[in-house]
């Protein structure tokens, strides 16, 4: 509660933690991740710098196409705590970055499998 002072399945909307249903919330980090790696490998190329400017871009990337519409969408459609967006964009300025230097050390001159 210190870090996201808001417990989630209290907001209007989201399902029981015991639901079946429940599991594909919790495996969604991880297709974000494999979607991540497939656009990365996409646009390694067109990627320019050092590889810290390309773990940069591509976060930013990865910001403009997630968590801007997303927000966009949850703030006009639904009513949320403060906290919650505030906790959804500092998780993707902290994660995004993170995902961008491990993509790039793991996959910077590397065979393309994805394309």
């Amino acid at each position: 509660m210190l870090i996201a002072p808001f417990d989630i399945f209290q907001i209007g909307g989201m399902r029981t933690p015991n639901d079946p249903v429940m599991m594909l919330y919790w495996l969604s980090p991880f297709v974000f991740s494999l979607a991540s790696a497939i656009l990365f490998s996409v646009i390694n190329k067109s990627l320019e710098g050092s590889s810290t400017k390309r773990a940069l871009t591509f976060a930013g990337l990865l910001f403009l196409i997630v968590i801007i519409p997303n927000m966009y969408l949850i703030s006009t459609s639904m009513t949320n705590p403060l906290g919650f967006y505030i906790q959804n964009i500092l998780a993707a300025a902290i994660a995004y970055p993170v995902i961008g230097f491990i993509l790039v050390k793991l996959l910077n001159d590397q065979p393309q499998t994805f394309s």
